[in-house]
């Protein structure tokens, strides 16, 4: 807003996007940890994943539409990525008239987060002690 005047405008556009596929996707897939893919709902064979994420072009244009439309926050269509986005906001800009964000993030901060925490912190711990098991042979 600052430099914005009548000879040029600058806006300022924030993208959200999830897993898509992508040459580094494939990349990070070889090296993360099983419990990371667990906890990320993506501990699926390679074929699967390339029917259920998006490619980088669909994501690339979800990005380019965001932008077109003046849209300061862009997530893609998943509801995982919108629920994370919402609960993280706290005084940053909001999607439209934010009423349905500052909801989904009560919903996501007040319900769901904490038994996914829970969740995650279960697996964490029964992940180290099968890890450690193989070690301390």
């Amino acid at each position: 807003m600052r430099h914005s005047s009548t000879i040029s405008t600058y806006t300022v556009h924030c993208a959200f996007p999830g897993d898509f596929l992508s040459p580094g996707f494939y990349l990070e897939q070889a090296t993360k940890t099983d419990l990371t893919k667990r906890m990320q709902g993506i501990d699926r064979p390679l074929e699967s994943l390339q029917a259920s994420c998006p490619s980088s072009d669909d994501i690339a244009s979800l990005i380019i539409a965001g932008v077109d439309k003046g849209e300061y926050v862009i997530c893609d269509d998943s509801w995982a990525v919108s629920l994370l986005f919402t609960n993280m906001i706290g005084p940053s800009v909001k999607r439209g008239l934010g009423i349905l964000d500052s909801l989904m993030g009560l919903l996501a901060g007040w319900v769901l987060y904490p038994i996914l925490r829970r969740r995650w912190d279960t697996m964490a711990k029964k992940d180290g002690q099968e890890w450690r098991k193989t070690w301390s042979q």
